[in-house]
């Protein structure tokens, strides 16, 4: 018995670990497109 909740413990906090990764990549992701959007609109403002 006490074998198998650590075993669902280990699987809770494995699952939850790679669910943070999966968030912590889309929102550096965000973050890049968020700057690049915003370093590209004065290069726009320039050329009109």
């Amino acid at each position: 018995m006490l074998y198998n909740r650590i075993h669902l413990i280990i699987k809770n906090i494995s699952c939850l670990l790679s669910i943070s990764t999966l968030y912590s990549r889309l929102s550096i992701q965000i973050a890049i497109g968020v700057v690049l959007g915003i370093g590209r609109l004065p290069i726009r403002y320039l050329r009109a």
